[in-house]
């Protein structure tokens, strides 16, 4: 998406995404397509991951949206981030 995805990066290097989708009700707001680039699998960027998160609700909530929603397949991510 072009107004709503973010892409963090670490010397010029795309490491983690993160897209927020924008409903027509300012009541719901989703997270999705969080993604970190294969180079850095065995990295910790678990510190940036939550700039990252951070920055998606605070765009989310900037456009006066009241709450946001993530939905994962990823068991860990979804405890994690619960």
């Amino acid at each position: 998406m072009e107004d709503g995805t973010f892409i963090l990066e670490l010397n010029n290097e795309p490491v983690l995404c993160l897209s927020v989708l924008l409903t027509q009700t300012k009541e719901m707001s989703y997270l999705f397509n969080f993604i970190k680039n294969p180079k850095y699998k065995k990295v910790n960027l678990e510190e940036y991951g939550k700039l990252l998160w951070e920055h998606c609700f605070k765009y989310a909530k900037d456009k006066g949206y009241k709450q946001i929603i993530c939905f994962s397949k990823n068991e860990k991510l979804t405890n994690k981030y619960q």
